[in-house]
């Protein structure tokens, strides 16, 4: 929620910006990330494989960007064990949400640049990992 006259200001400015944006999946990019807000963790790459740890309390979606033609990665336990694997086939975005609370690890080997967010997620969606 908006609270103050700058903060609609700067969510007016934020909306224009994104009008201005000619490409429809830069452009929808730009008003996800209006609407998203700040994350509560971030990671980025590129041209290589990285993997990382990722804490989720309460239901939580994962958001990865990729700007290039191949990126596969997957969401683990701690204990290793495949949970969901995660693929792009060219640029775009991909979404997975993560209902349990717990710790994860996430690898990401990718052609290009890559960026990943965790988001907190209010939808329950039973039976995701």
């Amino acid at each position: 929620m908006l609270s103050s006259s700058v903060a609609v200001a700067e969510f007016g400015e934020a909306l224009s910006a994104c009008r201005a944006v000619t490409a429809d999946e830069a452009r929808l990019s730009c008003y996800d990330a209006i609407a998203l807000g700040a994350p509560t963790a971030s990671w980025s790459g590129a041209n290589g494989s990285e993997t990382f740890p990722i804490a989720v309390d309460g239901p939580a979606s994962l958001r990865i960007r990729h700007d290039d033609a191949v990126l596969v990665g997957s969401l683990n336990a701690p204990d290793g064990e495949l949970l969901r694997n995660l693929h792009l086939a060219g640029p775009g975005t991909l979404r997975t949400r993560i209902s349990e609370s717990g710790s994860y690890i996430v690898t990401i080997s990718a052609t290009g640049r890559w960026s990943a967010r965790l988001d907190a997620d209010p939808s329950n969606n039973a039976g995701a990992p």
